[in-house]
């Protein structure tokens, strides 16, 4: 049994498609847990046609990723979660290859889009892709992890939410690996398609790194 934490904002036709591909394609045991940060759209009533037995959350304001997942990790109640965005669209066994590194006792968290940080921290972007092995923290769109090694992200607003980010150094910090576990069969609409994701705001990549600093011994880069 996993838990599954997703969200929605809007998006009431792309939260459709999540939803099917998702009940279609997981093929094990899971509990769901859905936060509707505030949509001006139905979502709430379609997730619970699709799962009527799921943990749904309705805010009356967008409070932002990072308040909405440590929300939800509030309810989490299996050995292993996953955080897996309405922008991504699963095939059969997209979860395969993340359990399977998980079963290794060091590992505390994986996914396929991995990243390591730059030394030193510098802007606008300082981290940088890589493909295979360990690293510093996963791209949040499909990323599992050992509950046990969860630590509450920071309460980051939007626009800019780093709260995968934050999951990734939190669980470093409590003293596990980040492993790479690519390919998984699912599509981030956002990150592999020609829409894109970029930000600047040095202002928040400092305010991130500042609560950080001190613990440059988990990073990859630093040892």
């Amino acid at each position: 049994m996993i838990t599954i934490c997703s969200l929605a904002w809007n998006k009431i036709d792309l939260t459709r498609e999540f939803l099917e591909k998702l009940k279609l394609y997981t093929d094990i045991p899971f509990k769901l847990i859905f936060t509707d940060n505030a949509s001006e759209e139905p979502i709430p009533a379609m997730v619970k046609e699709y799962f009527p037995d799921c943990k749904l959350i309705v805010k009356d304001k967008n409070v932002g990723c990072p308040a909405t997942r440590n929300e939800a990790m509030g309810f989490v109640d299996t050995d292993i979660t996953f955080w897996l965005d309405n922008d991504t669209m699963v095939g059969p066994g997209w979860y395969k290859p993340v359990l399977e590194k998980l079963e290794d006792s060091t590992v505390g968290i994986s996914g396929p889009f991995g990243y390591v940080v730059h030394n030193p921290w510098r802007h606008p972007f300082p981290f940088t892709y890589v493909e295979e092995g360990d690293c510093d923290w996963f791209m949040g769109y499909l990323v599992g992890f050992k509950t046990k090694a969860y630590k509450p992200i920071n309460d980051y607003n939007i626009p800019v939410n780093m709260d995968d980010v934050e999951l990734g150094f939190g669980v470093k910090s409590n003293g596990y690996r980040a492993v790479i576990s690519s390919p998984c069969n699912a599509l981030h609409l956002t990150s592999q398609t020609d829409r894109g994701w970029v930000f600047d705001d040095r202002k928040k990549l400092d305010e991130m790194w500042n609560n950080w600093k001190n613990n440059r011994r988990m990073f990859e880069r630093y040892k």
